[in-house]
């Protein structure tokens, strides 16, 4: 993979962007960096940035889009099983859990329980992933692999 000059700095300095450490300015040539107060890091040139492309920086990237992805569509891939059962949400299908009537329960603690697995499956595919035990996924595949909720 071919990364850019804002892209390995972006997975290089995550951080120091978060503190606003580092920014930008657009100019005729592309990017150039406008601010940089990296604690005992000398400004790279772009050239030395460019040289910072690794795999490791590569997989850092693609892990970092890939999670950033997938975690954007994980709350409507909830709620959507939550209306399964006509429950306007998630939060409002486990809100449930405690209700008087037995299948309101019974249907918010099967969400809840369907949920935790879910959670589970998905932090154990994290882990094979950075270990690089597992190639980084495609979200439709990743989505595909999750437990199936079987509703009361």
């Amino acid at each position: 993979m071919t990364l850019t000059f804002e892209n390995i700095l972006r997975t290089k300095y995550a951080d120091n962007f978060l503190l606003g450490q580092i920014s930008f300015i657009g100019t005729a040539d592309g990017l150039e960096i406008q601010t940089w107060t990296v604690p005992n890091t000398t400004k790279p040139t772009y050239d030395e940035v460019m040289a910072m492309e690794t795999p490791e920086i590569d997989f850092e990237y693609s892990y970092t889009r890939f999670l950033t992805e997938y975690l954007a569509q994980f709350p409507s891939l909830m709620n959507d099983v939550a209306r399964q059962k006509n429950y306007d949400d998630a939060i409002s299908c486990v809100s449930y859990v405690s209700s008087s009537d037995l299948e309101w329960r019974i249907e918010a603690e099967t969400f809840s329980a369907w949920r935790d697995a879910v959670w589970n499956y998905l932090y154990a595919q994290q882990v094979l992933i950075l270990n690089k035990s597992r190639p980084i996924p495609g979200i439709k595949q990743l989505n595909e692999e999750l437990p199936v909720i079987s509703w009361p």
